[in-house]
């Protein structure tokens, strides 16, 4: 008889549903939640995998693609009269 051991990702998704279908309140859901992320992520099998995924750029785009504050702004404010401006 052969024995397979649940993988922790299989084990935090089961978790994570049982917790999200018995804790109605939002917040402490949540922070229930904490403990079982820690244990995904201290688990050895995740930790090896999650060397071979790619570098997290969202941060670095953010900044490029972000206008500056002056970018925004008009020109010219003064030639906005208040009729002009949308209440």
């Amino acid at each position: 008889m052969s024995t397979r051991r649940e993988s922790a990702f299989s084990r935090f998704i089961d978790a994570a549903r049982d917790l999200f279908g018995a804790e109605k309140d939002a917040e402490r859901r949540w922070q229930k939640l904490v403990p079982l992320l820690r244990d995904l992520l201290a688990d050895p099998e995740i930790k090896e995998r999650s060397r071979n995924w790619p570098e997290c750029s969202h941060a670095e785009r953010a900044e490029k693609s972000a206008p500056s504050p002056s970018s925004c702004a008009p020109k010219n404010p003064e030639a906005f009269s208040r009729e002009d401006t949308i209440p």
